[in-house]
């Protein structure tokens, strides 16, 4: 885990002006098995290593003690079509489940 644009600093994980009042999370991979090209010519993982797993239920817990107002976790391509209407398979099928777990155990949602 490692951090990038200091938290006080606007993203650009979604889109013109739509970064204001979110934090960007990145899990480096490939996790869509649709998307198989000359850049990932081969099969991709179908979810992130257990390892990667935990580092991020843990930073989501230590976002969550810092910031208590956070109101929800939603994947890249969630974001990015309810902002802006463009489409992305990121961050594939294989977080899906992953991410809907972290907002349904530390944000009440039930998706």
């Amino acid at each position: 885990v490692f951090e990038g644009r200091k938290l006080d600093a606007e993203g650009a994980n979604v889109g013109p002006g739509l970064n204001s009042d979110s934090i960007g999370i990145a899990i480096a991979g490939f996790y869509d098995p649709q998307e198989r090209n000359a850049l990932n010519p081969s099969p991709p993982d179908l979810q992130p290593p257990p390892e990667a797993m935990a580092q991020l239920q843990a930073l989501v817990e230590q976002l969550r003690r810092k910031y208590p107002s956070l109101r929800g976790a939603v994947s890249h391509g969630e974001a990015r079509h309810a902002g802006t209407g463009c489409a992305t398979t990121c961050p594939g099928p294989g977080c899906a489940g992953m991410i809907h777990s972290l907002e349904k155990r530390y944000f009440g949602g039930a998706r």
